[in-house]
């Protein structure tokens, strides 16, 4: 992208100065910007916040035509948890290079539907005095449950204008402090005869005096939290129902009219690519056992104390039920499985090959280098109803996090680019995100990114260390450091959408069987990665099927719409029909689907081909 662009982009995503609030909102107008100056873009707002926010909507059409009534499209949803302020300005960045660039490949035929801050109450905590980093939107909660909504937030104890974190002195504590004030906290290991001496908590006093800390903080529901696949009910700030803030609603609405969207992705906190989402002790369901549930075998007059594989359970079904059709993916959407916690097995290829890819792309970068873990997707996350209910392919990128030190490994060893530490919180050592930060900023400390420790003393003469890592200082790295991190990563996420399925060609083949009968074969060509749909968005039954249409026949045997479950990839699916037509007479086959693509194709029988 043209790097006179980034700091007018940092600047419209953290100044929010009273002259542009009065303006309108800072985001909105960039985006209005930058629609005016270039082709066919659009903005909308998408929904509007508790507080009144705005979420804008970027539309950019494709760069050429794609040969489709309605071209795929790409949906990419930055700081859904409101506490990632560079993700927001990595969809800006985004947006920048498609308009700019004259995007090339895939990224140049499909629609890019860019939604760069789907928590902007949350994101405002971000930017106001005190800075906090919380991601609530602006409904009230009564988080406690004791009648008054909102009463106990973090308060800024030594008022330098941040809320940090507070160690707390208990004698039930389960923490230790780290030395100096640079030191990284880390619990308290009992089994080397260590005991706790601090809670670890949010900067602030108990406000309604009730002997809880910071239990009822301002604001209400996470949007990105508030999804419905995963959702926790008894979680106050991922809201009471799934899908219950209208952010998130306005999302799912969205997304839901528009079934051309084959690709979602989301800039935030995390990154599936740089650890693929799959839980070891997550048994694959097609070859464990299963019993039915009750009213099933009821229905079916099947033991329900009796354990099936899937395989056992489609023939079964198929005769129970009297649906012949009932295939592999039916059977499992009937089992109570629970939500989905790791990728359909049948997918794990493609996103792996997809991750070693942007992990080589990375490399090539500069950008190699050991790093944090990246936390798994949470509860209600955006990118799991993604991919798991909306049925299309969803990756989760994050672009910083404070770097490790090289491993000391031997002479003979290569190192891994991108390499993950995955050292678990729950060890002796200090949590290794927040050492990494503590050595980040004592090597930059002009960042800020982390408050010295200092001790404070609370109402009642309890005492306690407030300091620590900077609110959202784990994902947002110093201002001078954003234009290289992006410039160099937009190209990666622009490249993703090279991994779309694309329905390429339909070829025809017509064979005599006496007569005026042939035998009309259409094959439909994917010449994408990824099959279309995926695995899991078989089981999910949301995308569209490929529907395929004869015309200019008699049909003898089977349908005039046909439907293909799944198109391999780069590879294709045979559909076939028997038929009566007069030799010279044209047969037209046509094959669509949205999030797909749409292909035709002609034949005249007694030429025997098609065109």
């Amino acid at each position: 992208m043209p790097r006179n662009m980034m700091p007018a982009l940092i600047l419209a995503v953290t100044c929010t100065t009273a002259a542009a609030q009065a303006a309108g909102d800072p985001l909105a107008e960039t985006l209005e910007r930058l629609a005016r100056q270039h082709r066919g873009a659009t903005v909308t707002i998408l929904a509007t916040t508790p507080a009144g926010r705005p979420v804008p909507l970027l539309t950019i059409p494709p760069a050429v035509d794609p040969g489709v009534d309605i071209p795929t499209a790409v949906l990419v949803v930055a700081d859904p948890l409101g506490t990632t302020p560079l993700a927001t300005a990595a969809a800006l960045a985004l947006a920048a290079s498609l308009l700019e660039d004259e995007p090339a490949g895939r990224a140049a035929t499909v629609t890019w539907l860019i939604v760069p801050r789907l928590d902007p109450d949350g994101a405002a905590r971000l930017q106001g005095k005190p800075v906090a980093c919380d991601g609530r939107n602006g409904s009230a909660v009564d988080d406690d449950a004791d009648g008054v909504a909102d009463e106990d937030g973090p308060d800024d104890l030594d008022g330098d204008g941040v809320i940090a974190s507070m160690l707390l002195a208990d004698p039930e504590g389960e923490w230790l402090a780290g030395e100096g004030a640079t030191g990284v906290p880390r619990r308290a290991d009992t089994s080397r005869g260590e005991r706790g001496l601090y809670r670890l908590l949010d900067e602030g006093r108990d406000d309604d005096g009730d002997l809880l800390w910071n239990e009822d903080p301002p604001g209400g529901v996470i949007p990105g939290r508030n999804f419905p696949h995963g959702f926790q009910h008894w979680q106050p700030a991922h809201g009471p129902w799934g899908a219950s803030c209208p952010e998130t609603r306005a999302l799912l609405a969205f997304a839901f009219a528009h079934p051309e969207i084959a690709m979602v992705l989301v800039l935030g906190e995390t990154n599936t690519l740089l650890q693929v989402p799959l839980a070891a002790d997550t048994p694959d369901a097609l070859q464990s056992k299963h019993t039915l549930p009750r009213g099933l075998a009821r229905e079916t007059g099947l033991d329900p104390l009796a354990q099936f594989t899937v395989a056992e359970l489609v023939p079964l079904l198929r005769e129970g039920l009297r649906l012949p059709q009932l295939e592999t993916d039916d059977v499992l959407g009937m089992l109570d499985l629970g939500p989905a916690t790791a990728p359909d097995a049948r997918d794990l290829p493609w996103w792996r090959a997809a991750a070693a890819a942007y992990v080589r792309g990375l490399a090539s970068a500069g950008l190699g280098a050991p790093r944090v873990a990246p936390p798994a997707p949470g509860p209600g996350s955006l990118e799991d109803w993604a991919y798991y209910q909306f049925g299309v392919p969803a990756f989760a990128l994050d672009f910083w996090t404070p770097p490790l030190p090289p491993p000391a490994l031997p002479d003979s060893t290569l190192a891994t680019p991108a390499r993950v530490d995955t050292a678990a919180a729950s060890s002796p050592r200090p949590d290794p995100a927040l050492a990494a930060l503590s050595r980040f900023a004592a090597a930059h400390p002009a960042s800020g990114s982390w408050r010295p420790w200092r001790e404070t003393a609370l109402p009642g003469g309890r005492r306690a260390l407030v300091g620590g890592p900077a609110p959202a200082a784990l994902r947002t790295p110093p201002a001078a450091m954003v234009d290289s991190l992006l410039t160099r990563q937009i190209p990666l996420v622009r490249d993703l959408a090279g991994w779309l399925p694309r329905l390429a060609a339909v070829t025809l083949e017509a064979e005599s069987r006496g007569g005026e009968v042939w035998e009309v074969t259409a094959r439909v060509h994917n010449d994408g990665p990824l099959p279309y749909p995926t695995a899991q968005g078989r089981r999910s039954r949301r995308p569209e099927p490929v529907v395929v249409t004869l015309e200019g026949a008699e049909v003898l045997e089977g349908l005039a719409r046909r439907v293909a479950d799944q198109v391999p990839a780069m590879g294709s699916t045979a559909v076939r029909w028997l038929v009566r037509a007069p030799r010279g007479r044209t047969l037209t086959v046509r094959a669509s689907a949205s999030g797909f693509g749409a292909a035709t194709a002609t034949l005249q029988p007694a030429q025997g081909g098609s065109r």
